[in-house]
């Protein structure tokens, strides 16, 4: 059965970190100055964690401005010898602001420094970022002891384009996210993101597939809305999903929109393990 803990134990395993309380808004991280170039200077979020963490939380924002994707970086360790634990983490702003918000089951050892550093598709964007430390399980499933990401682009910011087809209501074609899986898998999240193109009023449907054919997570629901060209959830999961290291990970879809542009999307997965 789920171990979090009961409401009066909360208050000494939550914590919430990377606020501002003279702005009311979480801590601003410095992109990179120019298009899609990772900030080598990590954005301190809390210099020290209080308590043995079994799952973090991570919120990401990006208020008004142009539309750009991005991704963002959660390091631990003292300045300068930082080491990255969640990696590419996606962001947007398309016509409206949104936030992405992750929770990830992982173990985190109390004392820890947390930072962040972040890219963009336009240079100087500079997201906000809070985190949130939490001793327990939602699920009862425990702590696990890291994070892969798979399928992200660097050079573009963004993740591996998916095309549901021209037919409507019809699977696209699988695409590949990663030919052979870096460790196992226990549970997936996923990301999707707008490739900044304008969107139409449409409904998707996401599956996730390992070797060939193996369908594994079907029919994942997210949509698009052609007045704030968002998708909405943009994070899905974490996912029961076991898999041993060097499985081969692919992804398709299908859409109600026919759409050239409208219909495709990024996707990037994190495989907790």
């Amino acid at each position: 059965m789920p171990n979090f803990p009961t409401l009066l134990q909360i208050a000494s395993r939550f914590e919430a970190a990377g606020v501002d309380l003279a702005t009311s808004a979480p801590v601003i991280i410095t992109g990179g100055a120019t298009a899609n170039a990772l900030n080598g200077t990590y954005t301190q979020i809390i210099a020290s964690t209080a308590f043995d963490a079994t799952g973090i939380v991570v919120n990401i924002h990006r208020d008004g401005g142009a539309d750009i994707d991005g991704l963002l970086n959660i390091a631990i360790g003292a300045a300068s010898s930082e080491v990255v634990i969640l990696e590419s983490l996606g962001w947007y702003r398309q016509s409206a602001e949104g936030t992405s918000t992750y929770y990830f089951p992982i173990r985190i050892k109390s004392g820890s420094r947390i930072s962040a550093n972040a890219r963009a598709t336009t240079g100087g964007s500079n997201p906000k970022c809070q985190v949130i430390l939490l001793q327990g399980s939602f699920f009862g499933s425990g702590a696990f002891n890291g994070v892969t990401t798979y399928g992200h682009n660097t050079a573009d910011s963004g993740g591996t384009s998916i095309d549901p087809g021209a037919t409507a209501h019809t699977e696209g074609a699988w695409f590949e996210i990663i030919a052979s899986s870096t460790n196992p898998i226990r549970q997936l999240s996923a990301y999707v993101g707008p490739q900044q193109v304008a969107r139409v009023a449409a409904d998707f449907l996401l599956d996730i597939g390992i070797g060939t054919t193996e369908l594994v997570l079907s029919d994942l629901y997210f949509r698009t809305e052609v007045t704030v060209d968002y998708l909405n959830p943009h994070v899905i999961g974490p996912l029961p999903f076991s898999v041993p290291t060097a499985t081969r990970l692919a992804a398709r879809a299908r859409s109600s929109t026919t759409s050239a542009t409208a219909r495709l999307f990024d996707i990037i997965l994190y495989g907790i393990y």
